[in-house]
């Protein structure tokens, strides 16, 4: 590297990182079932082993800063992270209870609807599915049996079923962009990066600009 040592006589310290950043929002049972699913056998994966490097003592650097301190800055990206999933919450909130008012509804249980088991917390939005389906099917067969009620129950049940299906429910979520507020993909703390900060590890697009799938033209250009 270029270094001239002043004292290259003196034996080397044997450093390993001091913590590693867990992700706290993970469910350990749902974690450990992950790692048995991919691991080869009936065995558990293993975790990798610590790393460790080797460095002369004159080339480190002091930093006043107790170690429990250090320690507790490991806590922040799951911290900024779950802020950050409460705040879209919030702002989802916002756009229902603008439709819906008198109904207050908590942000921690629309951010339990928004979450699947992909991002393998300890809340998911199965429960809440359950109690939706049959909340739905209940609300839009009250709605069509007291807008026909001359209709046969057999064109009642089709509607029902017409109004309740994945792919109507699919073209009204994403009419109103609920896309963009899923939680689908379990946080990485190793990749996160602070509000304004670039990334240490970028991912670019791979996909060519002028191709058939991206074309330039303005005739496919809208706002």
């Amino acid at each position: 590297y270029g270094i001239v040592l002043n004292y290259p006589g003196q034996p080397l310290f044997l450093l390993k990182q001091t913590h590693n950043p867990f992700n706290l929002l993970i469910d350990n049972e749902a974690c450990a079932s992950h790692r048995k699913m991919f691991s080869n056998g009936n065995e558990m994966a293993t975790e990798k082993p610590q790393n460790h490097v080797r460095m002369p003592p004159e080339l480190l650097v002091r930093v006043d800063i107790p170690l429990s301190v250090l320690r507790a800055f490991y806590l922040i990206p799951s911290l900024m992270q779950r802020l950050e999933s409460l705040m879209l919450a919030c702002q989802l909130r916002e756009d229902i209870m603008f439709n819906l008012s008198g109904f207050g509804i908590p942000s921690s249980l629309i951010l339990e609807a928004l979450t699947t088991l992909r991002c393998c917390e300890d809340f998911s939005s199965e429960r809440l599915e359950l109690l939706g389906d049959s909340v739905l099917k209940y609300a839009v067969s009250c709605h069509l049996f007291l807008k026909y009620p001359e209709q046969h129950e057999g064109e009642l049940s089709r509607q029902r079923q017409r109004a309740v299906c994945n792919a109507t429910l699919h073209e009204l979520g994403t009419n109103c962009r609920l896309q963009e507020y899923i939680r689908d993909t379990a946080f990485e703390p190793r990749r996160w990066v602070a509000p304004g900060q670039l990334s240490v590890h970028p991912v670019p697009c791979s996909h060519g600009i002028e191709t058939s799938e991206v074309p330039l033209d303005s005739g496919y250009h809208t706002i």
